[in-house]
């Protein structure tokens, strides 16, 4: 103990009030003008200690306190349920537009090449043919 330092020995001291264990001794390593400093405040926070022991709530404020807490937290579980819903519906709202553009490109394109084809089976039928290019030299 002779080797700690006064402000290691204040500390323990301290965390001997705090935790209600105090020695009641005095603090003979110390600096002999630092000393009455340092042991009015220990008196003073022994005095603190006992004029303010720590109480306990009323049993029907912690019933009312827990109920209140569990109502509210029910609360936001509702409301963040409701907006991950929401959220799901205009996922799926947005897959279901998306689809419906995906199958009526297919369709048009679908109804382009069939129609294209339409046309030029009838061109092979009737006998129509291309213009023909003319020769190079020919004007």
């Amino acid at each position: 103990m002779a080797n700690e330092s006064s402000s290691e020995m204040v500390d323990k001291r301290a965390e001997g009030l705090t935790e209600g264990a105090d020695s009641g001794g005095d603090l003979p390593a110390l600096q002999p003008e630092r000393h009455g400093a340092l042991e009015g405040l220990l008196i003073l926070a022994r005095r603190l200690r006992s004029a303010f022991a720590p109480l306990e709530p009323p049993p029907t404020f912690v019933a009312d306190l827990k109920r209140q807490l569990l109502a509210n937290a029910e609360r936001v579980r509702a409301a963040a349920r409701r907006r991950q819903e929401r959220k799901q519906k205009a996922i799926v709202a947005a897959v279901g537009v998306g689809g419906f553009v995906y199958v009526m490109g297919l369709t048009a394109m679908g109804v382009r090449l069939i129609l294209s084809f339409f046309g030029m089976l009838l061109g092979i039928i009737l006998g129509w043919r291309r213009p023909s290019q003319k020769p190079r030299g020919a004007r």
